[in-house]
């Protein structure tokens, strides 16, 4: 499983309170059937070391069930916005970067599924 994260064709100013960022699933190589169910583990703005803001653990209650399948070919695309959470914190403009981990249920077979949990990391400018 493979995920890259990806920046809105848009100026993000840090007065806007908002900063959405398209989250695409694939794979290398094979297709892969995993659970609608994914849960969002960690969505943060980061500068530096030090991270400005953003959300940890924010999992759906539920087991996974229903299934679709993601290839190179065939990805499934997630938009998620960092300020989700954060309206209420301002931030200065800057050199950024989006810090994105997610947990994903692979179907293994009939009513099993093993996690595994992606990450991934893009620098961001917000004027």
């Amino acid at each position: 499983m493979r995920l890259d994260i990806h920046l809105v064709e848009c100026k993000y100013v840090s007065t806007t309170k908002t900063i959405p960022v398209v989250v695409k699933l694939s794979t290398d190589d094979d297709e892969v059937e995993i659970a609608e169910k994914i849960d969002l583990m960690e969505i943060l703005l980061i500068q530096g070391d030090e991270a400005k803001l953003g959300t940890y653990t924010t999992c759906r209650l539920g087991l996974p069930r229903n299934t679709f399948t993601v290839s190179k070919q065939k990805p499934h695309y997630i938009v998620y916005d960092v300020y989700e959470d954060c309206r209420a914190i301002d931030i200065e403009p800057g050199d950024y970067e989006v810090s994105i981990k997610l947990k994903v249920y692979v179907k293994v077979n009939e009513g099993d599924f093993q996690t595994i949990e992606l990450s991934g990391k893009i620098p961001i400018l917000i004027e």
